[in-house]
C-alpha cells in the first residue's frame, strides 16, 4: 500500500492485457475487499476456488493466501480492488465495533464470499465512485471528506451484509418452522420430542422451540397437544 489507510483501485483487463491470467498466490499485510464486475474468473482462497459472477464481493484477511485464475478472455476483467490497513481497522474499531463487524466475521467464519442483487450492488458502486472522485480531487477540505467518504464505504459494507444475513437466517428460520408444522401433521401419532425433532432437522432442540415460539406464539409441546386433540 502506497498510502497509510487505504488505497482504492478499479482495474480492467482485456484479451490484449490480461497480466493477472498467470498471477501466483499472495498474500497481504492488509484487508482486501475485492469487488467483482464483469469476466471469466475464479478466485482461490487458502486453496479453495470461488468462481465469481458479477455482484460477488470477496474480505481477504491479511496474510491469507489468495490469486485470481482466468477461466476464459472472452470478456473484460473488471473489478474494484479496495485495500485498508490492519492499523486503520483498528482506530474504526476504537470509534465503534460496528466497523469491523465484517472483518470479525470473516475471521471467525472463513466465509469470503458475498453477493450483492443488483440494488445493493448499485448502491455500494456509487460509495466506492464518491470516495474514488474526492481521492482525485482538489477541492477544499479534500482530506476530511475522503475521511468521511471511507468511512461511509467501510460502515456500508458492515450495514448491508449483516442485513442480507438477517434477512437470509429470518428466511431459513420460516422455512424450517413450515417444515416443522408439516412434519408433525403428518407424523401426528408417533413420537414427536423436541429430542426426535432435533435428529430429524438436524438443528438443536433449542432452535426449534425459538422458532416455532416467536411464529406461533406457544411451544411445539403445546402445539402437538392441540394439534392431537382435533384429530380426535
Amino acid at each position: 500500500m502506497l498510502e497509510p489507510d487505504f488505497e482504492i483501485y478499479y482495474y480492467e483487463d482485456t484479451s490484449q492485457n490480461f497480466h493477472y491470467a498467470n498471477i501466483n498466490p499472495h498474500t497481504h499485510n492488509y484487508y482486501e475487499f475485492y469487488i467483482f464486475l464483469e469476466g471469466h474468473i475464479s478466485m482461490d482462497i487458502e486453496g479453495v476456488s470461488h468462481p465469481l459472477v458479477p455482484g460477488d464481493i470477496l474480505i481477504i484477511p491479511p496474510n491469507t493466501k489468495h490469486y485470481a485464475k482466468l477461466l476464459d478472455n472472452s470478456i473484460p476483467y473488471r473489478r474494484f480492488v479496495f485495500w485498508i490497513s490492519q492499523d486503520y481497522c483498528n482506530k474504526l474499531f476504537n470509534i465503534s465495533s460496528d466497523y469491523v463487524y465484517l472483518i470479525q466475521r470473516v475471521l471467525t467464519t472463513k466465509q469470503y464470499l458475498y453477493h450483492y442483487d443488483i440494488i445493493g450492488f448499485n448502491t455500494l458502486q456509487s460509495k466506492i465512485f464518491r470516495l474514488i472522485e474526492e481521492t482525485h480531487a482538489n477541492r477544499f477540505g479534500k482530506q476530511t471528506k475522503v475521511q468521511l467518504c471511507l468511512k461511509d464505504l467501510v460502515f456500508h459494507f458492515n450495514r448491508s451484509i449483516y442485513e442480507m444475513e438477517q434477512k437470509n437466517k429470518k428466511y431459513e428460520e420460516n422455512a424450517l418452522y413450515e417444515n416443522i408444522l408439516l412434519y408433525i401433521e403428518d407424523h401426528i401419532d408417533e413420537d414427536l420430542t423436541l429430542d426426535h425433532l432435533s435428529e430429524i432437522f438436524f438443528v438443536s432442540k433449542y432452535h426449534i422451540s425459538h422458532v416455532f415460539k416467536a411464529n406461533l406464539g406457544i411451544s411445539v409441546h403445546q402445539f402437538i397437544i392441540k394439534k392431537a386433540h382435533q384429530i380426535i
